[in-house]
């Protein structure tokens, strides 16, 4: 328990939340942020191996046999019998060898291993991209909750301040025993409505806090961005701006990595020039008829080609250059569909703008009859049910009102992200 407490009281508690900030801790605190170290050092490595091709290579070779027969030199002289190779044969030989000349080949393949670096890396930046969709999901659910617990709060007061006026005019004999029953059975609906809320809230402030790996307060206040200059600069080149997506820079590395594909294969049919040297003992040595262990040692250039391969490396690098264009027209087609999400935002934003005109007038003419229903309440003209008809019809166009303008922040934020564009990061 007491470490527990010691742990929890290191831990930053947040009390205001802002969605850029969240955006980048959530991203800073994601476990994949490793992922880029490591496939670096493992790239780095099998680079290593790749550029070793370069440097000597050493071998030992060895090797006992045992022949059925030798090569005889028969001089048909009488009495004359040149010696014979051994018939049980043996050797142990270090062999170096040295690449002169390897068509590019070496090159080729760390280039490519650098283009499979660059296309894996941006795959987690566009793995991670995502997350901010996640944030905004649960972020604008906790700050649409807020504002309603907010309206809820000022309804009960409201309600509260009505049910004591209208029990006095009750004792006073001016007003039903029924009208008590109405007020009381709305504010119980209105703390049922507000329960149901603060937990859905705690819900929602339970995943921002995962997802950014911080302890966040329950009571905690959600600031909405104020994103309106961001997203008039941004509408301007909107798609223009789309290129900047993490998911573009992941195609664009995919091309590069298949077109570093095609150049390899391009370079199967080349010739490849190593020196070798070797150094050795065996029975027998170079001589053949010496039949004692003897030393020897021999160096040279060696050429490989294969002139003829049925032309296996223009049809690796034509599948491959097919591939690759296969890769060009789902780029296209992303950054069709990402112009449409853009063309659907700046229409929603623009409709949710328009209405604000028209929420404002609702809310001032239902408050205006909540009003008025008001003082006929307490001159008992009407009843209270009529009195709490009249303050649901408030409480939801006030509501309304606050859920369109959270809906138009949580548009612009939608939009931003589909540009690819970070929102404005603060702390305070």
């Amino acid at each position: 328990m007491i470490l527990l407490a010691v742990v929890l009281w290191t831990v930053p508690v947040q009390d205001t939340l802002h969605l850029g900030w969240l955006h980048t801790q959530a991203i800073a605190s994601d476990a994949r942020n490793s992922q880029s170290a490591h496939l670096a050092i493992a790239s780095a490595e099998r680079t290593a191996v790749l550029q070793a091709a370069r440097l000597p290579q050493l071998g030992l070779r060895a090797q006992a046999t045992h022949q059925s027969d030798v090569t005889r030199v028969e001089l048909g002289v009488a009495g004359v019998n040149p010696p014979s190779p051994p018939r049980d044969r043996w050797q142990a030989v270090v062999q170096a060898d040295q690449l002169l000349y390897g068509g590019g080949t070496v090159a080729g393949r760390v280039a490519l291993e650098t283009a499979r670096l660059v296309e894996q890396q941006a795959g987690v930046t566009v793995a991670q991209h995502a997350l901010r969709g996640e944030v905004d999901a649960a972020f604008f659910t906790a700050w649409l909750l807020q504002e309603r617990l907010a309206e809820l709060t000022a309804v009960d007061e409201d309600l509260r301040a009505r049910l004591d006026g209208v029990r006095a005019r009750v004792h006073e004999g001016v007003a039903l025993p029924s009208d008590t029953a109405t007020i009381e059975a709305e504010r119980l609906t209105v703390l049922r409505q507000r329960r149901q809320a603060a937990s859905q809230r705690l819900a929602a402030l339970a995943v921002l806090a995962r997802l950014a790996d911080t302890d966040i307060d329950t009571s905690a206040t959600l600031v909405a961005p104020p994103l309106g200059p961001v997203v008039a600069r941004a509408a301007t080149g909107a798609l223009d701006t789309l290129r900047a997506r993490p998911e573009f820079a992941q195609l664009r590395a995919t091309q590069h990595r298949l077109g570093q594909e095609a150049l390899l294969a391009g370079l199967e049919n080349r010739p490849m020039v190593s020196a070798f040297a070797e150094a050795g003992v065996g029975r027998p040595g170079l001589n053949q008829f010496q039949r004692d262990p003897a030393a020897f040692w021999q160096g040279g250039v060696r050429v490989t080609w294969r002139p003829w391969t049925w032309r296996s490396a223009d049809r690796s690098a034509t599948a491959l250059r097919e591939q690759a264009a296969v890769v060009a027209a789902e780029e296209t087609a992303l950054a069709a569909r990402l112009a449409r999400a853009v063309e659907a935002d700046l229409a929603l934003m623009q409709q949710l703008q328009d209405g604000f005109v028209d929420d404002a007038r609702l809310v001032a003419l239902r408050a205006a009859i909540e009003r008025t229903a008001q003082l006929q309440l307490d001159e008992g003209l009407i009843t209270a049910a009529v009195y709490v008809a009249a303050r649901t019809d408030l409480l939801e166009a006030r509501l309304a009102e606050r859920r369109h303008r959270a809906e138009l922040v949580r548009a612009e934020a939608a939009f931003l992200t589909t540009l690819g564009i970070p929102l404005p990061v603060s702390e305070d």
